[in-house]
């Protein structure tokens, strides 16, 4: 079974009678490793790496142990919400002691490889002792030099305005002044009244003529006049060319004859079976066309039924210029046992007729 040991950030801690340290060395902006775990199979062997960080996976993923050439065997790299996990195969014993670890980003240039981004790690894997016993504290140290005066701090906000003072006393009268020059022109007075009517003048010469008027509405029509006499009978027209004489050529077409009963599906011979749609429904329709041979037109047509009375004409009439219809309804008997799965016979007819220049009037 593999284990795994959780290395905590700049402290060491106890793990099994192991002992795992790190700290971060270098970073750049982008990559950063945070943890790095130790993972031992079942005699305590470590086999594999794991990196923790942020920004770590990427195409051109390199991870080293500087001064340790092939020291990993597999790479892979998974991305989680919090971060990334790189898990490195070791192909050497790793022993106890330091180890620096780095993860680069190269540019994959293969003629000169350079690295774009890259972050190390420090950490120790190895057995730590049991822990010291604590030194006694130290005599304290003389009091140090008094530092420098620190930088003044920025300037505080205003103060709020004080409380006005008292009114002071009154002073005294001084001198009359001189006397002032003289002031400007006064504005002018208001219009004066009206003057008397003055008498009236001579006459004038008489003026020009104006420019002439435009037209006037045009008047309301008059009343119609009378009617005049009637005209003399004119001459009688002269005698139209006969027209040719009418072929009419009429044909029956009749249906073949179809069947109108109790529908195949009902077994007559089942008393429970029969009764129930004979309840529950009771009768049968069919229906069935007559069609007219082409170059005639349907102008009449009509229903034959054979049998007993058991079926019922409902509609005959045409369905087109050239097709009669016909519909029966079937009205079952009460079951007995001459019914012998009784059907009854019908057909439909149409009269057909040849009639030239006849526009189409069914649809």
């Amino acid at each position: 079974m593999l284990t795994r040991k959780m290395i905590v950030m700049v402290m060491a801690v106890m793990l099994a009678g192991s002992s795992v340290s790190q700290m971060v060395l270098a970073a750049d902006k982008k990559m950063q490793i945070s943890e790095v775990h130790v993972v031992e199979d079942a005699s305590g062997a470590a086999t594999q790496l794991e990196i923790l960080g942020l920004n770590l996976c990427n195409d051109n993923m390199a991870v080293e142990l500087p001064g340790i050439s092939n020291a990993f065997s597999y790479l892979s790299c998974s991305s989680l919400p919090d971060g990334d996990v790189v898990t490195a195969d070791l192909s050497l014993v790793l022993d106890a002691g330091s180890y620096s670890l780095s993860v680069s980003e190269l540019n994959g240039n293969k003629k000169k490889v350079k690295v774009k981004h890259s972050a190390e790690f420090i950490f120790t894997y190895g057995i730590i002792g049991p822990q010291g016993e604590t030194g006694e504290t130290g005599a304290e140290g003389p009091q140090g030099d008094r530092g420098p005066q620190g930088i003044p701090g920025p300037q505080g906000d205003q103060g709020l305005t004080g409380l006005q003072g008292p009114e002071g006393d009154r002073g005294q009268v001084g001198e009359q002044g001189s006397e002032g020059p003289e002031g400007p022109q006064g504005e002018r007075g208001p219009q004066g009244l009206a003057g008397n009517d003055g008498s009236k003048g001579d006459q004038g010469p008489m003026g020009s003529a104006g420019p002439r008027g435009n037209t006037g509405a045009t008047g309301a029509k008059g009343a119609t006049g009378a009617q005049g006499e009637k005209g003399d009978k004119g001459d009688k027209g002269a005698t139209g060319v006969p027209g040719p004489a009418a072929d009419h050529s009429y044909s029956i077409q009749t249906s073949p004859w179809s069947s109108c009963g109790i529908p195949t599906e009902i077994d007559w011979t089942d008393i429970f079976a029969y009764t129930t749609w004979l309840a529950e429904i009771g009768y049968a329709q069919c229906e069935i066309l007559a069609h007219c041979p082409p170059g005639l037109q349907v102008v009449g047509g009509g229903i034959e039924i054979s049998g007993r009375d058991a079926l019922e004409a409902l509609n005959s009439h045409p369905v087109n210029n050239a097709s009669w219809l016909a519909s029966v309804r079937y009205h079952a008997p009460v079951w007995s046992l001459e019914l012998g799965g009784l059907s009854y016979r019908f057909r439909a007819y149409a009269i057909c007729a040849n009639l030239p220049g006849l526009t189409q009037m069914l649809l």
